[in-house]
């Protein structure tokens, strides 16, 4: 569906790089054990390094995954599976995190690293 304020998004074409404001869209609670937003929500946060990110979690955090922490700002419960738009491209997919805004940073799915299984999917659901 394309019209004056949709229209579809392309696939990261680089990888993000530390430091880079991915844009971060939803529905989801505005803090950790609030309730979702009525409004369609976004902020604008930077992204850190996997070892940043893995010192939090003590789990690997591996190519297909990117981290982003705004702070006080973070994307929550119930964005899980939206968007982070990164110079117009789809970079990121709310993922998973530690509480909301505690200081952890947020961990999205790597587009660029995932594309060819994105494009497989799309090309097996396509041939159906």
């Amino acid at each position: 569906m394309v019209g004056k304020y949709i229209r579809t998004v392309p696939l990261c074409s680089a990888p993000p790089e530390q430091g880079d404001l991915v844009q971060i869209s939803g529905w989801g609670h505005t803090s950790f054990e609030g309730v979702g937003s009525h409004d369609l929500l976004t902020i604008r946060i930077p992204t850190v390094t996997r070892e940043q990110c893995q010192r939090y979690y003590g789990i690997p955090i591996t190519n297909y995954m990117f981290c982003a922490n705004g702070g006080s700002k973070d994307s929550c419960q119930g964005d899980s599976g939206g968007p982070a738009i990164l110079f117009g491209e789809l970079c990121g997919i709310v993922s998973f995190g530690a509480g909301c805004a505690s200081g952890a940073p947020g961990v999205y799915a790597d587009v660029y690293n995932l594309r060819e299984f994105i494009n497989n999917a799309m090309d097996s659901l396509l041939k159906k």
